[in-house]
Order: structure tokens, then C-alpha cells, then sequence
């Protein structure tokens, strides 16, 4: 800290006002003290100084922070430990004297539009995250809305097919167009990392950095400590997960590692870094939907008179804290909010090269399940069905599988929540063969003056257990829905009967569970018919 020769109008005013009291500019050396990471972008630096300030107005200056200040967060300062009070909060650019070659400025024009195409992909990503989440949240409940109007139309119907439909179709394609814009973003930060070397070595730059400068009153003389802080845009952390089922003894070891990268142009030196597991968004409300209104139609097609009905009321929701220790990392949850705190000082340097740490790991115990929906693929898939307790609740991680020692590859995994039921993929099985038999079925007309059309369904699923040891098989099928009166699904003699029904809240899903000894085969007859009025026409939605 050092007093400087400049003064402005309102020191003096305070100079005439209180004969005591200085009228100072004092240039004040701020080194990063902490640095919060979110998920999704975006890091919050704060900066600490311990000022000896006499009585009066003043003005500090904090030289050498970084561009890549986010100017909706802009800068916040405020004193800890003192009574003084800051008035005003300037921030500008002040730059170098050095001199921009064309080669120079050709590679911070390349630079710049990299910088920007990554911001447009970021933004997408996390509406892409936006939509998963909301796809998410209509397949669970649209089996319930399903349920609670089966007598209704067939325009309510068709709108619920289309809604699963939407869930099935949809989930894949924006995981994929989420997995390109990644790998986009991961290629194009390689790049400006290239393009910035090489912008260092074709000689000096006329670089640049911001100074903040803060007007304060100082009610009495004495030592403070300065709290500065601001968001930089260009860092970010991501979840890397290690994943591995020993599956003689049903032991899941998982392993969470953050990998931390930043460019904002300043490095990160020994410093207490968190990393939080929430991610900053513009939009910060819902928007409230408008009335929707469905209505009935006569065989004429004349609408019957309209009715109303009570909305529900909105489920309360509970909260509670978790903490989990370790060595070196603290896991802290709020009512809302959550974040992993390195306790150790830690260093990440601007250069956009990728840290990696260990932030949490667990051994769980699991029932083993192989699993498979022959319809739609003759593959038997290993589950590891888990709780994981005292564990922070992340969104659709990437995992990394071994099964019993032996890699199975890169998935997504469902959300982790803590202290609830998870079923956990650990990829297929070739060693269980899956065979589906369309067996002849008898359709026909049935009555003689109220003609009914029969259609019947006829497949036959054979599973045999190539391993050495017992599994536990869990074949999924599909019963149809009947949404008129006058269509009836039912059941033919001699189909093997479901251990459960409408799984998930899914009208219709149904399992068959059997426990299959090594060598063992299993023919499961999946058989049903479906009838209806002759002068009807059968439609599949």
C-alpha cells in the first residue's frame, strides 16, 4: 500500500469538513483468496486485502484483474471487520503500450470468434439440460395421467401417446446432440489453447486488464480487510465417474472425480477452490401456463356442455443436510444448494489445462439383476441395484464401467439421488441367450348380430443361462391399453403371468422374474388378444 499524489473534489470537501481526516489514493495489492466453480460455467473469484486506512474519504485502486469479468455479476466489494462504507464502485480497462502486430491481431480475431462459438454451445448445453430434465419429469408422470383418464376420449389418449412417444424418442437424440456440442466445445478449447501459444511467441502484445476503483468513508482510522469479488465466464468444471461391480459379491465401487479447467486469464494459486453443483441461469422464474380446456363430441359432432374441475393442490417438498468428510474434501448441502470444498490450497493455472480430483468415492452393496426387453433388443443387461447413502446428488452422470476388472465402456447413468432405490446399467451380457418366437395365432369374427373382430398376439420369449453361476432375469414386455369401452385386451390361456404390472406407474409394462441355474432355459409365452366391433377400425397410437 502507498499514498499517491492525486486528489479529487470530494476528499477535499472531506478535508474541509473534518480537519483530521486524509484525502488519499491508495494502490492496494488483492491476491485471490478463494474461488467458487460451477458446474456448468462460470466461477466466482474472490479477492482479500488488509488495509490501515486513516479517517476520511478515499480511493483504492486494484490493478490486474482479469477481462474476463461477467458483467452481469459486475464487481462487489464490501469491508469486513469495520465500520466504513464504500460509495462508489468504477471499473475500466487500462492497457499496455506494447505494440499489435497484424499476425497478432489475426490470432486474437481467431481467438475471440473460438471464445464466442464456445459461449453459444455452453448456452445450448444447458438447455439441452433444461429439456432432459423436463423429458424426465413427463415420462414419470405421464404414466399417471394415463391411468387417471383411461375412460376419457381419444384425443386425451392420443395426447399422452404422443407425450411418450416424445419421451422415447426425444431422450436419445438430445443426450447425442448433447455429447456433439460437448466434444465441440472440448476441440475448440484445444484450439484457443493452441492459438494462445502461439499468439505468446510471434513477439510482444498489446494486452490489457481491468482496474477497479472504490470511493469510501472511513469513519476512523484503523485496519480493515477488503472483500472483492467478481465472476470469470471461461472455466468450468465437469463429474467424471468410475464405476465397478464385483458381481460375486454385489460390491459397487464408485469413485467421483471433478475435472477443472479454466482460461480466464489469471491462474488460481493456492487457493481454497469449491466446486458447486449448481449452475447460474438467466432465467430465474417460471412462467405461469395459461387455462387449457378440453371438451367432448356427440356422434354428431356437437360439443357437450363444458366442466370444470378442481385443480390439485401442489406437494409440499422436504429438505435435508448432508455432510460427508474426508481428508481432503468436504461435501456441504444446503436446502437448495450443494458444493464440494478442496480444504488443501489448490492450484489451476489459465491455460486450459485439465485438473483432476478426487472428491468422493463409496462401496455400496448391490442385488444383481440382468435385464432385457426382447421386443425392442435380444440383449441382457447387467444391473447393480444400489442406495447409496451419505452421497451428493448429481444429474445424469457420464461413468466410466469395469465389471468384475474388466472394462465395459462409457454411459449415462440415471440421476444419483442419495438414500433411494437406484437401478445402475453395467452394460450387456453375452453369455445369456434371448430368442423371441411368433407363434401362428387364430384371428377371426366372434357373435352373430354384434360381430366382434379378434386379434391375437402370440410371442414367446426363450432365455437360457449360458454362465456358471445363477441369475436373476427380469424380462420386460408390453400389454396394450384399451381406451373404449368396446375394445377389449385380454390375456390368453396358457400365457406365463407377470410377476408385476404397470412398472414405473406405466400403464401396461409389465415384468416376468425368475431366478435361472447355470444352463437353466425359460419360455415365457407373452400372449393376448384384443377384440372389437366389426364396424370399428383398430388403431395403434
Amino acid at each position: 500500500m502507498k499514498p499517491a499524489t492525486r486528489a479529487s473534489l470530494l476528499p477535499l470537501l472531506g478535508l474541509l469538513a473534518a480537519p483530521n481526516a486524509m484525502a488519499d489514493t491508495f494502490d492496494i495489492t488483492a491476491p485471490i483468496s478463494a474461488v467458487t466453480l460451477y458446474r456448468d460455467g462460470g466461477a466466482v473469484v474472490t479477492r482479500r486485502a488488509t488495509v490501515s486506512l486513516p479517517a476520511g474519504n478515499h480511493t483504492l485502486e486494484i490493478d490486474g484483474l482479469t477481462r474476463d469479468l461477467d458483467e452481469g455479476f459486475g464487481v462487489r466489494a464490501r469491508f469486513i471487520e469495520n465500520n466504513s462504507s464504500i460509495a462508489q464502485v468504477h471499473l475500466r480497462e487500462k492497457f499496455s503500450d506494447a505494440v499489435v502486430s497484424d499476425a497478432q491481431a489475426a490470432l486474437a480475431s481467431q481467438i475471440a470468434a473460438l471464445e464466442s462459438e464456445n459461449g453459444g454451445d455452453r448456452a445450448s448445453i444447458e438447455a439441452i439440460n433444461i429439456q432432459l430434465r423436463f423429458v424426465e419429469k413427463l415420462g414419470s408422470s405421464t404414466g399417471d395421467k394415463i391411468a387417471a383418464t383411461a375412460s376419457s376420449t381419444d384425443a386425451i389418449f392420443d395426447a399422452m401417446q404422443k407425450s411418450l412417444a416424445f419421451v422415447r424418442t426425444n431422450s436419445a437424440e438430445l443426450i447425442s446432440e448433447r455429447r456433439a456440442l460437448e466434444t465441440a466445445v472440448s476441440k475448440r478449447t484445444d484450439r484457443i489453447t493452441a492459438l494462445r501459444r502461439q499468439l505468446n511467441q510471434t513477439g510482444e502484445t498489446r494486452t490489457s486488464e481491468n482496474q477497479v476503483s472504490l470511493n469510501i468513508n472511513s469513519a476512523g482510522a484503523g485496519q480493515t480487510t477488503l472483500e472483492l469479488s467478481y465472476m470469470v465466464n471461461d472455466a468450468e468444471w465437469s463429474v467424471e465417474t468410475e464405476a465397478d461391480l464385483n458381481s460375486d459379491t454385489g460390491e459397487v465401487k464408485t469413485r467421483l472425480y471433478a475435472l477443472v479447467s479454466q482460461q480466464s486469464g489469471e491462474d488460481w494459486n493456492s487457493v481454497p477452490l469449491k466446486l458447486s453443483t449448481s449452475s447460474p441461469s438467466r432465467n430465474i422464474s417460471h412462467y405461469k401456463p395459461l387455462p387449457e380446456y378440453l371438451n367432448l363430441q356427440d356422434p354428431r359432432n356437437r360439443p357437450l356442455p363444458m366442466q370444470t374441475r378442481k385443480l390439485a393442490s401442489e406437494a409440499a417438498f422436504d429438505t435435508e443436510e448432508i455432510v460427508v468428510t474426508g481428508s481432503r474434501i468436504r461435501y456441504d448441502q444446503t436446502r437448495f444448494d450443494a458444493a464440494f470444498s478442496i480444504d488443501n490450497s489448490t492450484t489451476v493455472d489459465a491455460d486450459g489445462s485439465v485438473e483432476r480430483f478426487l472428491v468422493e468415492q463409496t462401496l455400496t452393496n448391490a442385488n444383481v439383476i440382468l435385464r432385457a426387453t426382447p421386443r425392442i433388443s435380444p440383449e441382457a443387461y447387467v444391473y447393480a441395484d444400489a442406495t447409496l447413502t451419505e452421497f451428493p446428488y448429481l444429474r445424469t452422470p457420464s461413468v466410466s464401467l469395469t465389471r468384475d476388472g474388466t472394462y465395459v465402456g462409457n454411459a449415462i447413468w440415471p440421476d444419483l439421488k442419495p438414500d433411494t432405490v437406484l437401478e445402475l446399467p453395467f452394460g450387456s451380457l453375452e453369455r445369456v441367450s434371448i430368442e423371441t418366437v411368433t407363434l401362428p395365432s387364430e384371428d377371426g369374427d366372434s357373435g352373430i348380430f354384434n360381430k366382434r373382430m379378434n386379434r391375437e398376439e402370440k410371442k414367446q420369449f426363450r432365455i437360457t443361462n449360458g454362465n456358471d453361476a445363477a441369475v436373476t432375469m427380469e424380462i420386460f414386455g408390453l400389454l396394450p391399453n384399451s381406451m373404449n369401452e368396446d375394445l377389449k385386451v385380454e390375456r390368453l390361456r396358457g400365457s406365463t403371468a407377470p410377476t408385476e404390472t404397470d412398472i414405473g406407474g406405466q400403464p401396461g409394462v409389465i415384468m416376468w422374474r425368475k431366478t435361472l441355474a447355470p444352463g437353466e432355459a425359460w419360455e415365457i409365452n407373452h400372449w393376448y388378444k384384443v377384440s372389437f366391433p366389426e364396424n370399428k377400425q383398430l388403431v395403434r397410437q
